[in-house]
């Protein structure tokens, strides 16, 4: 599996639903966002990278 998809707003409804069929294609995921703690929503199988959105 070579790179990985990136998804905003991965522990929103849309992104998460975007997050699940990626995890379930095999696809390594990224997100930014700024709660980072909640990266257990997918049992650490998501990579969480904190972002500020108001200061990229």
């Amino acid at each position: 599996m070579a790179g990985f998809q990136v998804v905003t707003g991965a522990f929103g409804y849309t992104g998460r639903y975007i997050t699940q069929q990626l995890l379930k294609r095999g696809e390594r995921v990224l997100t930014l966002t700024r709660r980072s703690n909640l990266s257990n929503l997918f049992d650490g199988q998501v990579e969480v990278a904190p972002f500020d959105f108001d200061k990229p």
